[in-house]
């Protein structure tokens, strides 16, 4: 029999215990998309104005180029290359703007690399694209990216920016209808539902 492990009640900001179902509606709110994306609004930074961990890790890799695109399944890849002189941990991001400025979606990539030549690529689902009302082609400014520390490990040679990719991509032109409109999920969100459904249940009961 599997045992699963109850998780503390979460508090509000007045020290109220929050009911699970509110957390429950939260939470299918904040996952329709995976959370690598995120819708933007007008007044959120720009790609380079966006705050990156503290230090220099720019001998560390070097963002090199984008390297195109691709519609998979609904969903959108925007490939880029990067090219790794230190192995360890990395996060890159970048945001998909029309072609008119308007900001739409933030994707992020986290990934462990080696040393080496790689092409990676931000996945950027479809149904955030469709929410955010996008059509026609989509403009990113470029790449940011920084070397995260690893093992507890927090020195200044270890983590750090990465010389930022400023070379624009123009994707080719979509309509909103070829991206997906189904919400995402993942075994990690259905298993999230499934304990916030069972506190849910254990709340009900107790009130009896």
């Amino acid at each position: 029999m599997a045992v699963f492990q109850e998780t503390p009640a979460q508090i509000d900001g007045s020290g109220t215990e929050i009911p699970a179902a509110t957390r429950l509606r939260d939470y299918l709110l904040r996952s329709r998309y995976p959370e690598t994306n995120r819708l933007l609004k007008s007044d959120d930074p720009s790609l380079f104005e966006t705050p990156l961990l503290a230090g220099d890790a720019s001998a560390a890799a070097t963002i090199t180029a984008f390297a195109g695109e691709k519609l998979h399944h609904g969903s959108l890849r925007i490939f880029f290359r990067v090219s790794v002189r230190q192995p360890g941990f990395y996060s890159f991001r970048t945001q998909l703007m029309a072609e008119t400025g308007r900001p739409l979606v933030e994707a992020l990539l986290h990934q462990s690399l080696g040393a080496g030549e790689h092409q990676l690529y931000f996945f950027v689902y479809g149904k955030a694209l469709r929410d955010a009302g996008a059509s026609g082609s989509f403009v990113l400014p470029g790449i940011v990216g920084e070397k995260l520390p690893e093992d507890g490990i927090t020195g200044a040679a270890q983590q750090g920016a990465l010389s930022a990719l400023r070379l624009t991509y123009k994707t080719q032109p979509y309509r909103s209808a070829v991206f997906t409109d189904k919400e995402w999920t993942s075994p990690e969100k259905q298993a999230t539902i499934r304990r916030l459904q069972r506190e849910i249940r254990q709340e009900n009961m107790q009130k009896r």
